[in-house]
């Protein structure tokens, strides 16, 4: 890898192991099981939903606070 380019050989034998080596099925499992993970993460009531809601409910009271308090222009 030069600079952060890859390869066409470099992607094909990462292609490879996953499909042909001994540590393919394992690859492929843990590629299941962050599949799963991230799709719960981003569903409805997922950590990912709450953190954003809890974010946007954070920024909306900020905003709330400094209109209230901010004086107002001439």
């Amino acid at each position: 890898m030069k600079k952060g380019i890859v390869t066409k050989e470099e992607v094909e034998r990462c292609i490879r192991e996953v499909l042909e080596s001994e540590k393919s099925n394992a690859i492929r499992g843990n590629s299941d099981k962050w599949k799963k993970l991230a799709k719960t993460a981003v569903d409805i009531s997922g950590s990912s939903d709450k953190n954003i809601e809890e974010f946007v409910t954070e920024v909306a009271c900020k905003s709330q606070r400094y209109h209230r308090v901010r004086p107002l222009l001439p």
